[in-house]
């Protein structure tokens, strides 16, 4: 147990002098937007971590910083929609555990990257003109897609985002539902990366260097959001991540072998990690 420890000690902090002040930028957009703490985070940390590292560690982060923002969005949220997305995420979850688990590293880096730069460019491009209406049905599904893509790479916010985008909740109470939904979805998929054994030492060592500026960035995110609210928060956030998620796919594709996908490398990938 003490040369694993030591392990995840020695590759957590080949890293952590850009791990740091990427936490604290992701900590602070999150803390006045609602949302893009996990989006920036994963891209970012992918680059240096493996995925099976880099989402638990942002999960439990997010959890951390975000609890205190929970009991001001109580009184802003929508609680029957609150309970209809936090019933697909229930269903969602384990889905994406799976991809998680099972799917080879570089492929998971891949499409995060993919799969965030897609969801920038339809924030970017989306009218918020006309009304979306809501139904229980469609919350539902949304909250199972949010739930998964939150399991397998941490990033459920931006597809909510722009499900949300244009329907008659004003900006805090779209903050505050999003505040609390991923609460609820990320403390549902931490209790299955717990027992999946995806809570490694690495995992809790990266936690603690990386919580107080994490803590910082949501203290300073809150206070800005307080002195001004914008008008939508599209404008201020879909240019960055987008920028950010191109430049992680470019440089995830150099890495790419086509030929790579390969279970049996993803199980001896994953003993190494446990």
């Amino acid at each position: 147990m003490n040369a694993n420890l030591t392990t995840g000690r020695t590759v957590i902090t080949q890293n952590i002098e850009y791990a740091i002040p990427l936490i604290f930028c992701a900590s602070v957009i999150r803390a006045y937007t609602g949302f893009g703490f996990a989006a920036f985070a994963i891209i970012g940390l992918n680059l240096l971590w493996p995925p099976q590292v880099s989402v638990p560690v942002i999960l439990l982060i997010d959890l951390i910083c975000g609890c205190w923002l929970i009991p001001q969005a109580i009184q802003h949220a929508d609680r029957s929609l609150l309970k209809q997305l936090a019933s697909g995420a229930i269903i969602g979850a384990p889905l994406g555990l799976l991809v998680l688990i099972w799917m080879p590293e570089l492929w998971i880096k891949v499409a995060t990257s993919v799969l965030v730069l897609y969801m920038s460019i339809n924030l970017a491009l989306q009218h918020s003109k006309d009304l979306r209406i809501l139904s229980p049905v469609k919350n539902i599904i949304m909250g199972t897609v949010s739930g998964a893509i939150t399991a397998a790479a941490s990033v459920g916010g931006p597809p909510l985002v722009a499900y949300l985008t244009g329907c008659s909740l004003r900006p805090q109470q779209q903050r505050s539902v999003l505040i609390i939904f991923f609460a609820i979805s990320t403390i549902f998929s931490l209790l299955l990366m717990g027992f999946t054994g995806l809570i490694s030492t690495q995992v809790l060592y990266a936690v603690v260097l990386l919580i107080l500026p994490a803590l910082a960035g949501a203290y300073l995110g809150n206070r800005l959001f307080h002195f001004r609210q914008p008008k939508s928060f599209r404008p201020l956030v879909t240019p960055m991540l987008a920028l950010l998620a191109l430049v992680s796919l470019i440089l995830n594709l150099n890495l790419f072998d086509f030929d790579s996908f390969d279970l049996v490398q993803m199980d001896a990938h994953l003993a190494i990690l446990s």
